[in-house]
């Protein structure tokens, strides 16, 4: 679904390396829900060594297309100087599967590359597919879904509700209706508001919320543009002004679906993808259920490998000396992670039997934030008795770094910890979030 109604534009000058020698410029257009690329080559100089009269002729070329791209960012900057003032930044990271991190400007190239401009480091080039997950915004958070559906595989389509009932829900994006049975609905977003009210439903229940933060359970009978109607047992068939009262109707869990890629959106779509590919300049995703998504880096807020190639590192049986190491449900960290980790003491070990069947190992490693400063820690990994990465030294002040660590070919992982300082002194570390990831296609 490729979006061409909107109301705002802007637009934002931009260049990027190419081949060697050469490069591009182009110009950023962007709407409510469309953006796009409109780019020229700069070609290499002109010139033909021992050529009689080539070199000179060249030269000539050169100068001449020297003044024209001047003049040209000159007719631009003052046409579309309206338009880049007000363009927002678009700072962002990458992480590759060969375990490098980029941070800076992210754009998509005319020749289907990621284009990462560092600051003061200049321009990185990454094939695309060769991406654990890249982030086109400086924003710590994927955008909230201001309007539209919430299906009950974990994709997200931001529109505009038309109607619902009890077997079938339409929807307008881009000027196109679509429509999806109710039972594949996990939640409709009515208002904006909702996204700040969500977290406190109850779990498991189905109903209407209200803008006051209150839930009525029940059942959705109807749905029109004005109205949402809810059946209860307590309080019988009610309606509620759409906006006004209500601002999302909860129908059922969401479980995400065990998908390749997993794509965000600037408007707050979320593609459950089982493939993904790049096409002058564009992202295209085709979603398990909901068909093809279009977007320039501009209508991207991120995208990644999804569940179906990761498996959780704590799930994979470990061998280690009894009380050596210990997983914990959920520990919390600078930087927002809440979630499962793997604690070690200094001196302790633990190894995985992988059987060569992952591509990457990556985690968030940090000591715990609740001990004293006096410990410095190490981590390690090794893979097949060699070592494959080695962090830099945290104390329990440090934030969590985020690391990716190749596998190929690897069979038995080995993660450790080391310190001068011993384990009951504090000396312990946390592997958090890890996980293990295969290759896949696009």
């Amino acid at each position: 679904m490729k979006g061409c109604a909107h109301k705002s534009r802007s637009a934002i000058l931009f260049t990027s390396p190419g081949a060697p020698g050469e490069g591009w410029v182009g110009v950023r257009e962007t709407g409510d829900r469309l953006s796009r690329d409109r780019t020229w080559r700069i070609p290499p100089p002109l010139s033909s060594p021992g050529v009689p009269g080539e070199e000179e002729r060249g030269r000539a070329a050169n100068n001449i297309g020297a003044a024209a791209t001047k003049v040209g960012w000159i007719l631009s900057s003052v046409l579309l100087l309206p338009w880049i003032v007000s363009a927002p930044a678009m700072a962002g990271t990458v992480r590759t599967f060969s375990g490098e991190t980029f941070s800076g400007t992210v754009t998509i190239s005319p020749d289907n590359q990621l284009v990462i401009n560092q600051p003061d480091i200049g321009f990185k080039r990454v094939d695309p597919t060769n991406v654990l997950e890249a982030t086109f915004s400086q924003e710590p958070q994927p955008p909230p879904l201001r309007q539209g559906v919430v299906l009950t595989d974990g994709a997200a389509i931001a529109a505009t509700i038309v109607r619902a009932d009890q077997s079938t829900l339409v929807y307008e994006r881009d000027n196109v209706q679509s429509s999806v049975p109710i039972a594949r609905v996990a939640r409709i977003i009515l208002d904006p508001a909702a996204a700040g009210l969500l977290a406190d439903i109850p779990q498991g229940q189905s109903g209407v919320l209200l803008a006051s933060g209150d839930f009525v359970q029940g059942d959705l009978t109807s749905l029109s543009g004005q109205d949402a109607q809810i059946t209860s047992v307590l309080f019988g068939i009610n309606t509620y002004a759409v906006g006004k009262q209500a601002v999302a109707v909860i129908l059922a869990p969401v479980e995400e679906a065990p998908c390749n890629w997993v794509v965000n959106l600037a408007d707050g779509s979320v593609i459950m993808a089982s493939s993904l590919r790049f096409d002058e300049g564009e992202l295209i995703a085709t979603d398990l259920t909901q068909g093809t998504f279009m977007a320039s880096a501009f209508g991207l807020y991120s995208y990644r490998v999804g569940p179906a190639r990761v498996t959780p590192l704590a799930g994979l049986p470990a061998a280690a000396p009894p009380g050596a190491w210990q997983r914990l449900a959920s520990v919390a960290l600078r930087g927002g992670y809440s979630g499962p980790a793997i604690e070690m003491p200094a001196g302790a070990s633990v190894v995985y039997d992988l059987g060569k069947r992952y591509s990457v190992f990556t985690c968030q490693i940090a000591v715990p934030p609740e001990l004293t400063p006096s410990a410095s820690v190490d981590f390690v990994v090794l893979g097949d008795g060699a070592e494959l990465a080695r962090a830099p030294s945290r104390t329990s002040v440090d934030d969590p770094i985020q690391i990716a660590v190749p596998l190929a070919g690897v069979k038995d992982l080995v993660l450790e910890v080391r310190s001068s300082v011993p384990a009951d002194l504090g000396a312990y570390g946390l592997w958090a979030q890890a996980e293990l990831v295969r290759a896949g296609r696009r």
